[in-house]
């Protein structure tokens, strides 16, 4: 049986103002603190693999990992965030007329039920939800049965709806994705699938685990 780490990667500035980022955010200071805590949370693990996402933010994340558990990351675009549009890029999410963050995320509510829906330059729905496929299936291909990936909140969430979804084929790609959208992801949580190679089932173990938070 495999294991799968799933991390989201620690605080970003951005993400304390809750503004839309590209692939070039770093980690907070705050961020730093995080990665550290989560560092340790995990020494008590032997993996055998390791993935990152290819954004800054995670790869910061990853080299504190790194340095604590010894761990060689390799980078993997299917492990970045989704990629939203150009324009709402910087722009903070707030739901006045205008803002490009909220006019998108209208423009694309309105459009559920069309799975190849886009904007502008994002990823649509039904991309989303193909690199997510092939995300998993680099997984259960991969070496090691315990693996570890430092990713983001939203393609997270996306693997995990595929998980739960995995025996219901018809559901469209945004029906999975928005099966996520209620699902918070804490910055450096730790979410655990499992994948039985001969029944060839994926499980979810635990969701956005922060107890390394504790006091």
């Amino acid at each position: 049986m495999k294991k799968i780490f799933l991390v989201r990667h620690g605080e970003t500035i951005a993400n304390i103002s809750k503004i839309w980022q590209d692939s070039t955010d770093g980690l907070s200071p705050r961020g730093f603190i995080q990665a550290e805590k989560l560092a340790e949370r995990l020494k008590k693990n032997t993996f055998g693999l390791a993935f990152c996402s290819s954004f800054t933010r995670a790869q910061q994340t990853a080299e504190v990992i790194s340095k604590r558990l010894g761990l060689n990351f390799l980078p993997s675009d299917l492990f970045i965030e989704v990629q939203n549009p150009s324009c709402t890029v910087g722009v903070r999410q707030e739901k006045i007329p205008g803002n490009a963050v909220y006019e998108y995320m209208q423009k694309r509510d309105s459009a559920v039920d069309k799975d190849n829906f886009r904007y502008e330059d994002e990823e649509t729905f039904t991309e989303l939800i193909a690199r997510a496929r092939k995300a998993l299936e680099a997984l259960t291909e991969a070496d090691g049965e315990t693996i570890l990936v430092v990713t983001h909140g939203t393609i997270m969430r996306t693997l995990v709806g595929l998980v739960l979804s995995q025996h219901e084929p018809n559901r469209s790609p945004s029906e999975i994705f928005y099966a996520g959208r209620y699902m918070q992801t804490i910055n450096t949580g730790i979410t655990v699938l499992t994948y039985e190679e001969d029944t060839k089932v994926w499980s979810l173990l635990t969701f956005n685990d922060h107890a390394h938070f504790a006091e």
